[in-house]
């Protein structure tokens, strides 16, 4: 495995798969496509920090020198709460904007 892996990340490594879908498909139904860009990087990341077997998981874990499972325990409730917030603001911009 590259140690590029870990420096750039999954989420990224989804966003840059997601991204050629995601900005034609809103230039034709006619939404912001800056705010379609954030959307995706936005996705990625929660992935990233969320998903047990990604490398920022996986990272973030080893730096605390903590167990994964009690550190995912730990984290996932604030990371849904974050989802959470991001998607009522994403909703809030996307209908008002």
């Amino acid at each position: 495995m590259s140690k590029w892996y870990y420096f750039i990340g999954s989420g990224r490594g989804a966003a840059s798969l997601i991204m050629p879908f995601a900005i034609p498909l809103a230039a034709a139904a006619g939404a912001g496509i800056p705010l379609c860009v954030a959307a995706v990087i936005t996705g990625g990341t929660f992935g990233d920090v969320t998903s047990p077997v990604a490398g920022m998981t996986n990272v973030a874990a080893n730096a605390a020198r903590a167990d994964h499972a009690n550190y995912m325990r730990y984290a996932t409730p604030y990371d849904f709460l974050a989802a959470g917030i991001g998607a009522v603001l994403f909703l809030g911009v996307g209908l008002l904007g």
